[in-house]
């Protein structure tokens, strides 16, 4: 489904308003193709929840941002979920919360 994103943490630390310069524009959305699946994580050895955002260019599908582990939906109502779960950046995983906007067809 398409949507939009937008990331409410950096690094795992929640993003404030002091993050964002005066004058600038909220954090920024994300956009693509919103799914959420089940897959074999090897690292971690488990079966995992995974929410990702995939951009289609050219017929070839790339991530918008990196794949959300152990995606948990905290909210649904109106075409809008929270969803948490940690991403990996190398060897390191960061706590990861997006704000999910779901487009109209």
């Amino acid at each position: 489904m398409k949507a939009k994103v937008r990331l409410l943490r950096k690094d795992g630390r929640l993003l404030t308003s002091s993050d964002t310069p005066v004058g600038a524009p909220a954090a920024p959305r994300f956009a693509g193709v919103f799914s959420l699946d089940e897959f074999r994580d090897v690292p971690s050895k488990r079966t995992l929840v995974r929410a990702r955002l995939v951009g289609i260019t050219a017929g070839t599908e790339s991530n918008v941002l990196p794949d959300l582990y152990d995606a948990r939906v905290l909210h649904a109502q109106d075409m809008k979920m929270r969803i948490h779960g940690f991403e990996r950046a190398g060897n390191v995983e960061y706590a990861q919360t997006w704000v999910v906007e779901v487009q109209p067809c």
